[in-house]
């Protein structure tokens, strides 16, 4: 029997610019050993399933697929909760560093192929309570 991630704590949205939002629930990791873990080891996650990697303040980040088991769509988002990249269906165990060179506050990763699916893109808007730490250190 495999670990299933996703004692999910926190609902996010994305609003499309159509004003359409397609709802997920998140595990946050907002802790240096949080986000070193990330989805690592999971066998699987339901569909409207995530974790969320919520930053204090905008960060220039990329990341790796090391030790995760399951391909993951990779959503990253500036200070505005403004989706500026996605990497697609990102490959298991991959240690290719992938991401914006740009400073982000949040980073949503999704099972692979959700994005497609579900016709987010760039632009969408993430909605959330999550990370407000980020916004406010954008805005001084």
């Amino acid at each position: 029997m495999g670990f299933t991630a996703c004692q999910a704590k926190e609902q996010i949205k994305i609003e499309m610019p159509s004003g359409e939002q397609v709802a997920f629930f998140v595990d946050v990791a907002d802790t240096p050993e949080t986000q070193a873990k990330g989805l690592m080891f999971v066998e699987n996650m339901s569909d409207n399933q995530g974790m969320i990697f919520a930053y204090p303040e905008p960060t220039p980040t990329q990341f790796w697929m090391k030790n995760t088991l399951i391909p993951l769509d990779i959503l990253f988002f500036d200070s505005n909760n403004k989706l500026i990249d996605v990497v697609h269906s990102a490959k298991p165990h991959d240690l290719t560093p992938v991401g914006p060179i740009s400073p982000i506050c949040n980073v949503l990763e999704l099972n692979g192929g959700t994005v497609k699916a579900q016709g987010i893109e760039l632009g969408a808007q993430l909605i959330t309570d999550i990370n407000q730490e980020c916004l406010q250190s954008s805005n001084k």
